[in-house]
């Protein structure tokens, strides 16, 4: 009773083989009989096939897998350097940004206050003009009471001379007649 694969009532379509590995790659049949069944497989020749199926198929999968893992975590690590990295740039980026932000609070400042002290220099500089005008004016007052008070002396002192000598001379006068 040899059968084809796929044909109904063979083993690809016995319920304990069905959508097993064993019966999609046709490994049900004998040894030297390629996509014949034969009746005469004994259940431990079944099951020594199915487990040699299975380990060779685990086998397989488990070494895709290591070499799908292996690019895996070789992505997966070089992804977390990439993150790790940008990660770096953005807190290197963030700092600059703060310490512009920073610099550019100094710099307003610091405008304010050269604006202050101009202000303040005109401020002083109109105040010094006005004071160096009033000292003109009480040096030029001054200069008239000095010239008028040097003036006054003169004449007093001329004065006093004159009185003196008219004094003298009238003492003299005085002598001289007493002589």
């Amino acid at each position: 009773m040899a059968m084809r694969m796929g044909v109904p009532g063979t083993r690809a379509q016995h319920p304990r083989l069905a959508g097993t590995a064993l019966a999609r790659s046709g490994e049900g049949t004998m040894r030297g009989h390629s996509g014949i069944a034969s009746s005469k497989i004994t259940r431990s020749e079944l099951r020594r096939q199915r487990l040699h199926h299975w380990n060779s198929e685990y086998r397989s999968r488990k070494r895709s897998s290591k070499v799908e893992r292996a690019p895996a975590t070789m992505m997966n690590a070089d992804m977390d350097a990439v993150e790790a990295e940008n990660q770096v740039e953005l807190e290197e980026k963030t700092r600059l940004i703060n310490q512009v932000l920073e610099l550019q609070h100094t710099l307003e400042d610091l405008s304010a206050r050269v604006d202050a002290v101009k202000e303040e220099n005109l401020k002083l500089k109109s105040e010094n003009q006005v004071l160096g005008q009033y000292i003109e004016n009480l040096m030029s007052a001054s200069s008239v009471f000095q010239t008028t008070d040097t003036k006054s002396k003169r004449n007093k002192k001329n004065q006093e001379k004159e009185a003196e000598d008219k004094f003298s001379n009238a003492y003299r006068y005085k002598e001289a007649k007493e002589l």
